[in-house]
């Protein structure tokens, strides 16, 4: 990393010395530009829709679309070998998705569930070494699965309980939380943003604040001591859009944007 900020400062100057105010006007400039050049904008969250609403975008030129996914059969749920609920996160192991507050949140409840982490750093070395930090007490109670091939998400979806989206970000509109409600398994996530938009706390799913342990915790705790709110709340997934619906809508967006050119 030093090697890094020297090269930088090479090419670049020392940050004292850096025109950075110069440099985010342009930026912001050359973004301006590019907005008030396209005729149609396309957000797949309402939440990030909003922020392009605060920043100046004009309503009409700005439309709501939910991802597509790919849809793959609703799996039978795997009992428990042990009988312990089991809690798992799948995606990036990067520090703003959150895997910390979750791994402090469980720990104290280790010896009632399970917690099973599925994805990678994705070659991040500043991502590797958090991850490697955060996970080097292994008596957490937690599973390290490592990468997944993302073919195989139905499979591993059938032996979780509940997926939890700990983002201390904001998020867009989470295809982890997608997947898992195509799979028909409740998500426990943060309180903001795209995540708290997909999932309907208390209906398919519950909330916690975002970034806080101690709520996080209670949350993980009260489904341990009735898990019977789970199953309940896997009869009510949301459906989730195919590629192929998304994809004929955004058409019908494109086809009417060239209609008023």
């Amino acid at each position: 990393m030093t090697g890094l900020v020297k090269l930088g400062e090479a090419l670049l100057g020392t940050p004292e010395s850096t025109a950075v105010e110069a440099k985010k006007s342009f930026y912001l400039g050359a973004t301006r530009r590019l907005l008030d050049s396209c005729q149609l904008l396309i957000s797949p969250s309402m939440f990030l829709r909003e922020r392009y609403l605060q920043c100046g975008v004009p309503a009409d030129r700005i439309v709501y679309e939910r991802y597509g996914l790919p849809h793959f059969p609703r799996p039978a749920q795997r009992p428990a070998p042990n009988g312990k609920l089991r809690f798992g996160y799948i995606g990036a192991f990067h520090v703003h998705k959150g895997i910390e507050v979750l791994l402090e949140a469980f720990r104290p409840l280790a010896a009632r569930a399970t917690l099973h982490l599925h994805g990678s750093s994705f070659g991040s070395p500043v991502s590797e070494a958090h991850f490697r930090k955060i996970t080097a007490d292994s008596s957490g109670g937690f599973v390290v699965h490592g990468s997944y091939n993302n073919d195989c998400i139905g499979e591993i979806l059938g032996g979780l309980d509940a997926v939890v989206v700990p983002s201390i970000w904001y998020e867009n509109s989470p295809l982890t939380i997608q997947e898992a409600q195509i799979a028909g398994v409740p998500v426990i996530t943060a309180d903001e943003g795209g995540m708290a938009e997909l999932v309907r706390d208390g209906i398919d799913g519950l909330h916690f604040r975002l970034g806080d342990v101690a709520q996080l915790r209670r949350v993980l705790e009260r489904v341990i001591e009735r898990p019977a709110m789970l199953e309940a709340m896997r009869r009510e997934a949301p459906a989730v859009p195919t590629i192929e619906e998304q994809a004929a809508r955004i058409r019908r967006h494109y086809e009417t944007a060239l209609d008023l050119v």
